[in-house]
Parts: C-alpha cells; structure tokens; sequence
C-alpha cells in the first residue's frame, strides 16, 4: 500500500510476545479502510500456549510461575518471579507478563516456567528454558522451540498452538472487540499468482498459517469478479492431513468451526472435493459431540426457485448420493429425518425404487390408544389397486373403471375384481371384463337391485414382468455404508 511504513515484526513459532520494553511509540500498518493508532508500548507482552499431559489437553485452573535467568542452564535470577493462577481450556491459555522496563537491557534471558495443576503433588520446572531477545517492537522466543518436562513418568508439554497443530509457521493474535485480525495479508496485484499471506511448514503435525483472534483468527478475502479465486486456500498432502482445520472451542452461543458464505449466483458456500479414486474418501465430513447437535447442517432459506438445504450425487454404480445412519441400537432414532411444512409437500421424495429391509408403517395417532403403526402389504408383484360401490339393477352392473387409475395400470393384461354383496340373499359374479369397464350380474339371472362393494387389482403400466426380482445382500450394504460414514 503506497504510503504506509512496515515495521518489521517477529513472527515466531513457540510464542508471540507482543510488546518489548522501553522502545517508545510504536506505528504499524493496518487493513485497508482502518486508520493506525499511535500507542506508547509498554513492558507487558503476552505469553500465549497449550499445556498438554501424556498428549491431553489439560481442562483445569492452574497455578504458574515465571522465572527469568541470565543463563540456559545454571545463571543467575533476573528480577522477580511473576506468580499467576492460570485458566486453561482445551489446553489452550494466555498469560500476560510484565517483568519491567528495566529488565530488558539487550542482554539475552531465558524464561523457565513452573507449573502446578490439580493433582500434581508438587510443581513442575519444564525444560528447557527459552531464549529471549530483542526485536524491534518487539521480543520474541527462539525459533522452534518447545518446553517440556518429565515427572513420574507423564510428559508435560507447553506450546504455542491449537489442538492439532503443535508446530506453528506463522502465529497471529487479534483482540480487538469490533474489527480485529490475527493475521491480515494484502497483494495489490489483479493477476497473476499473488498471495495475501502465506504459510509452510514441514513439521509432521504442522500448520502452515495459524490465526487466533476474538474476530476473525485468519481472514481470506478475494475480490476479483472473474476467475478462480480463493478467500482462503488450503492445501494438505498427508496422508491424514487437514487442508483447513477450523475450530471454535466455546462451549455454548452459536460458534462456527468453519463458516462460508458465497454471495454469486453460481457460488458455493462450502465445496468438498475427494479427487482420490480408489479408498474411503469423503469431500466434506461434519462431526457433532452435542446431545442436540447436529455433524453437517445444510439450509437454503429462498422462499422460490428449487433450492437445497443438502445435495448429494453420486456417480458410482455402487454409490449413495446421500448415506444418514442411526448408529445407536436403542432409542428412536432416524438414518435419514425428512419433514416438510407444506401441505402439498414431502417429508421424503424418491425418484426410481424405494427399497429396505425393515417395515413400511404409517404412524397413526388414535383418540383412545395413542400413536399406533400400521404396516404396508407387500406383494411379490408391482400391484396398484382402487375400491368403489356400485348399484345391481335387475341383477346387472356395468362398472367403469376411473379413467385416471385406468392410465397408471395395464388393463390389457389379465387384472382381478373382488366382490363384496351388501345383501345375504344374492350371490354375484363378474361377467365380463374389458379395460375401461367390467360387468357384474347376479347368479341363476336373479333379479337383484342390490349395492356391492368392489376391489380392483391391476399391474402398474410399465412393470408388467417385475416378480420377485433378485436384491443385493443387505448385510453387505450395511457394511459399505457404515464404511462409508467412519472416519
């Protein structure tokens, strides 16, 4: 951006110390559209990490105590030691420090902390200490270090990080209340391979940018009207890599571990892509603890236009556009829940077949024994059927069928017609049969002027020659799909 000044600041992987000691007022640059502050900067700076025992992530208030030396190992104590109890969430905490103006002189320090959680009998010293030393604005950790410490056996650890993420390339911070940014990059360039920010890292449990922030921890924005572009990209070659990982660690509200928002006629909000052709891949996975949450939550809130809340497609001939499972073995729970509040609407539409090995059941409330199942009778062929009354008159009926069932059944081929006399004292028969209409007369050419109730049964047009058509092994199904869900 012409005009403005950078000043170079330390960006480090153990801990973001935010400000030095003694080193006046401080201007730096901001995002666009915000004006920079002057601030007099002062001896605090902030000690930021996650504590973590035998690879846990400690849940727990602890007390801590921060020593500076003159030296690595041996040395001699400089200034006093900062006690403080310490919340650590997630194994996540932040400290603020402040050893005065007059402890940085220029020399080097080394910072050893001491730490004492419930449980533990007494505190424990990680090692080994870390080397301070002076940067402009700023004083900052060496490079790629890591606290740790040994007592009875448990590993404790203290490192600058998320879950997940153990070593850091680039770690950002904001604290602002309104609009803040952990970590903001800006290229002016409209083309080319341009990049706001960009992070790497080859640590096996790494991550190439890291943004923590009150607001926005990492925030990606892409303006350009045309083209591929990306508000954040990410990319992971492990092979139990996460391209992007989000996380919002507060236990109650309405947080996001990842939000995404599109506003193009065209856009995606969110877009999983597995390229993998081969293996158990999955383009978009969501996870839910909560006793009421839910793994992935889909909505389309247009009130016009034919919109989805979820979309699955797949391709393969053995594939599932859309796989839901109740994996609970008691309860009442739901593979698939489908609801709809329109009158006219479906709970569950399905295109082609509908299969399982369970109970077709429509659930009935009664007034005087509660909601009650009823089952479906199946048939070993693809059966339609329609019900009616009609009038003998001098012991003849002629009963047309209804034009509109007639056009979803084939009534050139053979079809049934059960009936049922309202009367005891005359015996019926079908007649004759023809596909718009059958005749009903009654037996010895009596002379009946009853009503009689009937049942039609036909096969559905186009279904003619399915009977008990072969099916897949369900077990083998089940299996793929319970596959197909684990992670």
């Amino acid at each position: 951006m012409k005009g403005s000044r950078f000043l170079p600041v330390a960006i480090i992987l153990s801990v973001l110390l935010a400000l030095s000691a003694g080193l006046g007022a401080a201007q730096g640059p901001a995002p666009q559209g915000q004006v920079s502050p002057q601030a007099m900067v002062g001896s605090i700076f902030t000690y930021q990490g996650q504590l973590m025992k035998d690879g846990n992530p400690i849940n727990a208030t602890c007390a801590m105590t921060f020593t500076l030396y003159d030296d690595l190992a041996a040395g001699n104590l400089v200034g006093s030691p900062l006690n403080a109890t310490v919340d650590v969430s997630g194994g996540l905490f932040t400290q603020a420090l402040d050893f005065g103006s007059s402890i940085f002189t220029g020399d080097a320090r080394w910072l050893e902390i001491a730490v004492l959680c419930p449980g533990d009998a007494s505190p424990n010293t990680l090692a080994p200490r870390q080397t301070l030393t002076a940067a402009p604005y700023a004083l900052s950790l060496q490079p790629g270090a890591t606290i740790s410490g040994t007592v009875s056996g448990n590993t404790l650890a203290v490192i600058n990080s998320v879950p997940d993420f153990p070593a850091v390339g680039m770690y950002g911070e904001s604290r602002s209340n309104f609009y803040g940014y952990g970590v903001y990059g800006y290229t002016p360039a409209n083309n080319g391979w341009a990049v706001g920010v960009a992070g790497e890292t080859d640590s096996p449990n790494g991550a190439g940018v890291v943004g923590w922030g009150l607001n926005e921890g990492v925030y990606g924005l892409a303006q350009a009207s045309s083209g591929v572009t990306y508000g954040v990209y990410g990319h992971a070659e492990s092979t139990a890599g996460r391209a992007i990982y989000g996380y919002a660690s507060a236990t109650s509200g309405a947080t996001y571990g990842v939000f995404a928002e599109v506003d193009s006629t065209g856009g995606r909000g969110v877009w999983g892509h597995a390229t993998a052709t081969t293996g158990t891949t999955i383009g978009v996975w969501g996870w839910s603890d909560s006793l009421i949450g839910t793994g992935v939550n889909g909505r389309a809130n247009a009130s016009t236009g034919i919109n989805r809340g979820v979309f699955g497609l797949s391709y393969s001939t053995q594939g599932s556009g859309v796989v839901g499972v109740g994996g609970a073995e008691s309860g009442t729970n739901y593979g698939v829940y489908g609801s709809t509040a329109s009158p006219n609407g479906y709970g569950v539409y399905y295109v082609g077949g509908l299969g399982g090995t369970g109970l077709k059941t429509s659930i009935v409330e009664t007034p005087g024994y509660g909601w009650r199942h009823l089952y479906s009778m199946e048939s070993p062929d693809v059966l339609f059927e329609d019900v009616g009354t009609a009038q003998l008159v001098n012991g003849a009926a002629v009963v047309p069928i209804e034009p509109i069932f007639a056009q979803t059944v084939n009534l050139e081929q053979p079809y049934q017609v059960f009936l049922t006399p309202q009367g005891s004292y005359c015996a019926l028969y079908v007649a004759e049969k023809t596909p718009t209409s059958f005749t009903v007369r009654a037996q010895e050419g009596a002379s009946c002027d009853i009503a009689f109730d009937y049942r039609i049964v036909a096969k559905r047009l186009g279904y003619e020659d399915v009977r008990l058509a072969p099916a897949a092994d369900p077990t083998l199904i089940d299996q793929a799909m319970q596959d197909a869900v684990t992670p």
